[in-house]
């Protein structure tokens, strides 16, 4: 299951901001393919999750009966190019329902026993359980409970009111309760303000657990921020990086129970006098090894530098030690880079002037070894960067940089699984981040723009 974290309703105040209220209505559709994200495979797969069949009558005037629906939910507002229902007695001709906001686009049959549906969610279709009918001749198969509507838009919140410079994001659990909380940290042009949500996922209702500034309140280039439990203790920590103009400073924050966060480590992740920011990112970058069990910080220089990697983490003394060090790309390139912690491995996407070149990597001793060339996750020719994610099943979620809004989840090997606007026709850039809101298992993707005022958006996707 795996839920996008977009953002509810509030009107921005500045003209131009990725307002939940004004883009709602001519949101763009989100394709997904659930089954095949590679066009031009002729055979989706099949199978899958989903309750009871039933209906059709015994012997040679049988008709259609369902047994399984996969995907088992659908999202409002989705186009799906490969829903799969399994049974028996299906035919060519038959005629799919899938209740009341679902249009059934055409239905192809895989022998008697798969069809193979294309369909499109409204953005208003009812939430909840929706029955799916398949028809033929007067017979009539019926399953009830095997296929759920759930909402797209999980919760939204305006980050910092009166602020147009965007904001970095992070998802992770810090106060060691059920669920994961967002984290932001301000963009350029804001002081480096750090503020800590709780989200309630049953309401979308947000509520401030902390906030604090990471640098000192006069410094105008923002912060970006990591989520990690890196001192190997109850809950997790924050970990932040100046933004432009700062030196690479990195600093490890614990909330300390009063609404604010106390500093317990801090370096100099790349040469002081280097003042482009520091990109931050956390997880288990090592596979399980180093000091603390996996709870490693990665750093990406940031643009203006080159793509150089760092691997650290925290001894028992919660000080930093230096476990790996790479260049992403070519040493001459002097973008930047995005980092991102998957399970056992790092995700990196090419910074500003560069294509929009993701790539997965392995720690093998000091050094990181490429999982393959990498894919282009924008058409090449875009050179505004590219902000990545750890999604679900080793795939990666990818945000632009400034020229774009399509927020994308893509296999490792570049196939397009899923492709959204959470803010409609806002073309600024789009930070992304992934977590487990609810606490339920399931991935939550969250959303901040690049550029303007912050609204943070979540989104539930299939």
């Amino acid at each position: 299951m795996l839920v996008l974290v977009l953002a509810a309703a509030l009107t921005l105040a500045m003209a131009g901001a990725p307002a939940w209220g004004d883009e709602a209505p001519n949101r763009p559709h989100i394709h997904r393919n659930p089954n095949n994200p590679f066009p031009g495979n002729p055979n989706p797969g099949g199978g899958g999750g989903g309750g009871g069949g039933g209906g059709g009558g015994l012997g040679a005037s049988a008709g259609p009966s369902i047994m399984t629906v996969s995907p088992d939910r659908i999202v409002q507002g989705v186009h799906y190019s490969g829903i799969v229902i399994t049974g028996s007695g299906f035919a060519s001709d038959d005629t799919v329902s899938m209740g009341d906001g679902v249009t059934v686009n055409s239905v192809t049959a895989q022998g008697s026993t798969q069809l193979t549906i294309d369909a499109t969610v409204s953005d208003t279709a009812p939430t909840g359980d929706t029955p799916v009918s398949v028809s033929e001749n007067g017979a009539n198969g019926q399953c009830s409970g095997c296929l759920t509507v759930v909402p797209s838009r999980v919760f939204s919140l305006q980050a910092y009111p009166g602020f147009g410079g965007g904001a970095s994001v992070a998802v992770g659990n810090v106060d060691g309760a059920q669920g994961d909380e967002v984290v932001t940290g301000a963009g350029p042009g804001g002081g480096p303000e750090v503020v800590v949500w709780k989200i309630d996922p049953s309401t979308g209702a947000s509520s401030v657990l902390a906030q604090f500034m990471a640098y000192d309140p006069h410094f105008g280039g923002g912060v970006r921020v990591a989520v990690a439990n890196v001192d190997h203790a109850t809950g997790g920590e924050i970990i932040t990086g100046a933004g432009p103009g700062g030196g690479p400073q990195v600093t490890v924050w614990r909330l300390n129970g009063a609404g604010g966060a106390t500093p317990i480590a801090s370096w100099m992740a790349y040469d002081p006098g280097f003042t482009g920011g520091v990109n931050v990112a956390a997880g288990n970058a090592t596979g399980g090894s180093g000091s603390n069990g996996g709870g490693d910080i990665v750093t990406g220089a940031g643009a203006g530098g080159g793509p150089d990697v760092e691997v650290w983490d925290l001894d028992s003394n919660l000080a930093p030690q230096h476990l790996a060090g790479f260049m992403a790309y070519a040493p001459t390139f002097k973008g930047g880079v995005s980092v991102a912690v998957g399970s056992g491995t790092i995700i990196t996407g090419a910074g500003p002037t560069g294509g929009p070149h993701v790539r997965e990597w392995q720690l093998v001793g000091s050094q990181g070894a490429p999982q393959g060339g990498g894919f282009m996750a924008y058409a090449p020719n875009f050179t505004a960067g590219v902000h990545v994610a750890a999604g679900p099943s080793n795939d990666v979620v990818t945000g632009p940089g400034p020229g774009l809004g399509e927020v994308r989840m893509l296999t490792p090997a570049g196939g397009l699984v899923e492709a959204i606007t959470p803010y409609g026709s806002f073309t600024g850039g789009v930070n992304v981040a992934t977590g487990d809101i609810a606490g339920d298992g399931g991935v939550e993707v969250i959303t901040a723009p690049q550029t303007g005022p912050v609204t943070v958006i979540g989104s539930n996707l299939a």
